[in-house]
This record gives C-alpha cells, sequence and structure tokens, in this order.
C-alpha cells in the first residue's frame, strides 16, 4: 500500500516528513523522454546493449505522528522501489529490475546448458526482445493508468496491486516453471473475483462433468421441496464449479470492443469471440490440473508462440503464453479504469505500514489491568496467568500484584448462575492467592473460597492446572482425567478455548502417566509419554523418559521438582 500512502491519500494534514529517494534501475524498454508520475520520475540515463539504466526518483513521505518523541521519518522503500518496478513491467509490457544480469539472463537467444529449457523469448517475443521501444504518447498515458490506479478506494488496491505484481513475477517464472507460471496468471485474475465478483452459481453449474447432479436431483425428488433447496444452496457454496464459473463470468464482464481492437505484436492472430469463453473455461482447467495433480499442461502451449490460442486435435481450445499474459493484463487494466475513484481516503494506515509486527504481549504486563478483564475475557486472563506461572520468575522478582483483578471477579461472579461461566474466573482468584504468603492474600479469600471453592472440584482442564501448580492429588480418577484431556486436546485451537502452557500440559500428562502405572494400565501410560515427547520432543528429561519406556524402564517420575519448583 506504500505506493497510496506517498500520494497523500491518507494524510489528514500537510505536515509531514519528506525523504527524498533515488536508485537505478534497468529495463528492456527504451524510453526517449522522462517519465513523469505524481508519486515519480524515472530519467533515462543511457542504454547499452538493448538495456536501458534509469535514475528512478520518488519522494518517501510520512505525516508527523501524534508522539513527538518518537517519530517514523521514512518507511518501506523497498516496497515502494518493487511495486513502481511491477507497474513499469506490466504498463509497458517489458522488464524492470534493479539487477541488469538478471535482465540479460532472461533475454537470453539460445540454451545456456542441457537443463536450460525454457526460453523465455520463445513464447512472448514481445516482452523478451532487446530496445522496445515506447514513444511519448505511452509515458503519458502511463501517468493516467497511475492515477487511476492510487485512486482506487484501499481495499480494492490492495488486491490490483497485488495482481499486478503476480502477472509480474508470472512473466519471470517461464525462465523455469511453465505450468507454474499459467497458474500465477490465472490466480492474478481469480484473487480479483473472488473477492470484487457478483456472480451468484447456480445448480446447473454444478457437477455436469461426472453427470452427477442429475443423480442428486433423482435422490432429491423423495426430499420435501424445502429441505432439497437447502442441500443444493450446500452443494453449491461448495463445489469447485462456483470458483471456475466465477473467474470466467469475472473476465468476461469486462471484456469490451477494445479487447478486439488493441494492437498485439507483428500483428499475431488474436483470440476470437467464439473461442473466448472456451478459452478462459480451459486455462482454468490447467490452473487445477496443477494445482491439484501437478499435471503438465498440453505441450502444444509451450512452444506456440504465433497465435492468442490453439485447438487440440480433440477440439479443445487453450491459450498461448501470448494470449492468456494479453488476457489477464486487459482485465486488470479495465477493473483498474472502471471501479469507482476515491481523491482521499480515511484509513489508519500507520498500522500497516512496511516492518510493523504484531505479536503478543507478555502475560505480566497486562493481566494486573482490571480494565480488561470481563467474563468475556476471563479465559484469556487465566491463560496469562498460567503463562506468567510457568515461566517460574515470580520466585526470584515477586508475584505481580493482582489484587484489583480479583476485586473485579467477586464483582462479576455475583451475576452469574453458569457455573461453566464461573471455572475461569474463580480458577484465577484462588491460584493466584493459593501461591501468596497468607498475609499477602485478598481480605475476602476465606468467604470467596466457601461460596466458589467446590467448582474446582468439577472435571476441567482449568481446574486441573490448580492441582498441577500447587502439587495436590487430582480429586478425579484415571478414566475422568484421560476423558479431560482428550476434550482439551480437541478443543484447543477453537475460539474461547484456553491454551495451556507446554510445560504445564507435561506435567499433567506425566502425573497421569504416574497414576496409570502405579495401576498398571501401560496403554495409558504409552498414550501420555508418546503425547509428552511429541509434544516436547526437545526437552532431554522427556527425552529419557520417553526411551526408558520403549526399553520397559519406566518408573514414577517426579514431575513437580523438575519442572514447577525448581
Amino acid at each position: 500500500m506504500m505506493l497510496q500512502v506517498i500520494s497523500k491519500k491518507f494524510f489528514k494534514s500537510d505536515n509531514y516528513h519528506s525523504t527524498l529517494e533515488k536508485t537505478i534501475i534497468y529495463s528492456n524498454v527504451n524510453l526517449f523522454y522522462k517519465l513523469e508520475t505524481n508519486i515519480a520520475t524515472l530519467e533515462p540515463i543511457e542504454t547499452f546493449d538493448g538495456i536501458t539504466s534509469y535514475l528512478l526518483t520518488f519522494e518517501n513521505v510520512l505525516e508527523y505522528q501524534k508522539d513527538p518523541r518518537f517519530q517514523l521519518v521514512a518507511v518501506g522503500q523497498g516496497e515502494i522501489v518493487e511495486d513502481l518496478l511491477a507497474c513499469l513491467s506490466f504498463y509497458f509490457n517489458g522488464i524492470f529490475e534493479t539487477d541488469r544480469n538478471y535482465i540479460e539472463n532472461l533475454l537470453r537467444e539460445e540454451q545456456k546448458n542441457i537443463s536450460d529449457k525454457s526460453i523465455p523469448k520463445k513464447l512472448l517475443p514481445e516482452i523478451f526482445k532487446r530496445n522496445i521501444y515506447i514513444g511519448e504518447d505511452k509515458t503519458e498515458e502511463f501517468s493516467k493508468f497511475v492515477n487511476n490506479l492510487l485512486g482506487l478506494p484501499n481495499k480494492k488496491y490492495i488486491k490490483v496491486i497485488a495482481s499486478i505484481k503476480q502477472v509480474k513475477d508470472a512473466i519471470i517464472t517461464i525462465n523455469y516453471n511453465l505450468e507454474l507460471s499459467y497458474t500465477m496468471f490465472v490466480a492474478a485474475i481469480e484473487s480479483l473475483a473472488t473477492e470484487f465478483d457478483s456472480y451468484k452459481t447456480k445448480w446447473e453449474d454444478c457437477l455436469s462433468q461426472k453427470n452427477r447432479r442429475k443423480d442428486i436431483d433423482n435422490i432429491l425428488k423423495n426430499v420435501d421441496e424445502n429441505s432439497a433447496s437447502d442441500i443444493r444452496t450446500i452443494i453449491i457454496d461448495d463445489t469447485h464449479a462456483k470458483l471456475g464459473m466465477r473467474y470466467r463470468m469475472f473476465i468476461l464482464k469486462y471484456i469490451s470492443d477494445k479487447y478486439y481492437e488493441e494492437i498485439v505484436w507483428d500483428d499475431i492472430p488474436k483470440c476470437k469471440e467464439s473461442l473466448l469463453e472456451k478459452a478462459i473455461k480451459n486455462s482454468y482447467q490447467i490452473r487445477s490440473s496443477y494445482v491439484h495433480a501437478l499435471q503438465s499442461m498440453p505441450d502444444l502451449i509451450k512452444y506456440g508462440s504465433d497465435s492468442e490460442v490453439y485447438t487440440d486435435i480433440k477440439g479443445n481450445i487453450f491459450f498461448t503464453f501470448n494470449g492468456i499474459t494479453r488476457l489477464t493484463k486487459f482485465v486488470i487494466k479495465e477493473f483498474i479504469y472502471t471501479e469507482e475513484k476515491m481523491e482521499k481516503e480515511d484509513i489508519d494506515y500507520m498500522n500497516r505500514l512496511p516492518g510493523m509486527i504484531q505479536a503478543r504481549v507478555a502475560s505480566e504486563y497486562w493481566i494486573h489491568n482490571e480494565k480488561g478483564y470481563s467474563i468475556e475475557t476471563a479465559f484469556k486472563y487465566y491463560q496469562g496467568l498460567l503463562e506468567y506461572i510457568s515461566k517460574g520468575e515470580y520466585k526470584e522478582s515477586g508475584f505481580i500484584d493482582l489484587k484489583n483483578v480479583c476485586k473485579k471477579i467477586e464483582q462479576l461472579i455475583k451475576g452469574l448462575n453458569n457455573n461453566d461461566k464461573k471455572i475461569a474466573l474463580v480458577d484465577f482468584y484462588l491460584l493466584y492467592n493459593f501461591l501468596l504468603r497468607e498475609e499477602y492474600r485478598c481480605e475476602n479469600l476465606e468467604k470467596f473460597e466457601g461460596n466458589y471453592g467446590d467448582i474446582v472440584e468439577e472435571p476441567y482442564i482449568e481446574n486441573a492446572m490448580i492441582f498441577i501448580v500447587l502439587g495436590l492429588r487430582f480429586p478425579w480418577n484415571l478414566d475422568i482425567l484421560n476423558n479431560i484431556y482428550d476434550k482439551y486436546d480437541r478443543d484447543r485451537f477453537k475460539q474461547n478455548k484456553i491454551r495451556i502452557p507446554n510445560k504445564l500440559e507435561i506435567c499433567y500428562m506425566l502425573e497421569v502417566a504416574n497414576m496409570a502405572f502405579i495401576q498398571g494400565k501401560m496403554d495409558i501410560v504409552r498414550k501420555f509419554i508418546i503425547k509428552a515427547y511429541r509434544e516436547r520432543s526437545n526437552d532431554k528429561n522427556i527425552e529419557k523418559i520417553y526411551f526408558n519406556l520403549k526399553e520397559s524402564k519406566f518408573e514414577v517420575i517426579n514431575w513437580h521438582q523438575e519442572y514447577i519448583s525448581n
């Protein structure tokens, strides 16, 4: 999004930092005139052996931020250059890069060695040739192209610039993987179609290749009309046909007289209107065959460059690389030119600048903040407390003061009737207080424990952690403990479910394994020791326990001494 940033589209004031950036780039496109846009200029320096060097200049601008103590002055130079190179390559049908030798390799005339099977120039002669001359009128049109691109709403711009970069990468990928290159062209359009098309898949689009739609219709004759309709809707929403039809309809939406009027290199035969839809459909099929089965494309596509389409011996219509390249570029350009434009847009772009990383903050920096505590965040806070405890740092530095959170819990729990919702609140409150010396505990602890302490004995993984941390015996039998863990393991990645810190989870497994060993249930011992090893295989202690088990040398494990007390 950096091109839109330096266009000042999101700026709310005229106060901004400005850093003049200059870099040398190279291209097989020869512009005789200085190219100027509202975000960058490109000035030819010299042309040697069909490759021109240019001075690319732009202002890297960024608004003044609210905090005067720290100011970002310029970011994203690499992304700006990368996006500009993609736009230049896309519009002028050539290659723009920062490495001259890289372009030299792409423009080679012959094979470098026996394994060099793909010569780009043989598939896209118009793009992979030296000295592609561009007139002054074309450079002026490029400025309009950039203005239209930057004028897109940011949500659409993000998708379009990604598609433009994808086209550039697809063209370069011809150098070493033709199937992947072809797939990338299709994906460049598919990404736009998936986000911005308006096509609704019909039942007639589904399952036609295997004639299964008719079979399903026969079955649905015995189902009431409403249920049959619901079943068809589910199939439509999940069908591959929806993706293929969406891709085709999106392209056809942007095909106009201009597509047939476009001048192509050396007057090669353009795609006929009668062949277009078949070729589009088959291009998606090539994409699917490669993505799902790594199938090779028809050989004639690999060798043909004298037409935009060809017909195989079975009558199937396919785009050549010339055809798929022009079609993809045409559709993207039409999308850019025809979509609504916004001169200014109010978005929080600062948090989306390159190099900005979102990461979870360690729990010790936020679990003391009672303002964020609620019924909805109770599990998050309890998980944070367990993470803090599992680190063990509090044993030397002292425990964080969580009394304000405990006071919040005392208020919130009074309005709860559902014991399941009370668990995280009760566990947080009791575990925190039980780890403190008596004189530092909450004054209402005794009353709180009397009212809600029995909840801790209900069979939940959250409650089990109190017994683990405090080194107490579980109040449940082995079958219940086994079920507790199985349920946790199934649900751990679901929304609003707790994720136990790895160290405490391992302790749970080891304690259950101990109990199973004492009771002679070696199948459960093996289950939990193997799981512990796979969850913490870099732990030498767990590794020793695991291999002792394999050699029938297993014995009761003092896990509390190893992982909690120390």
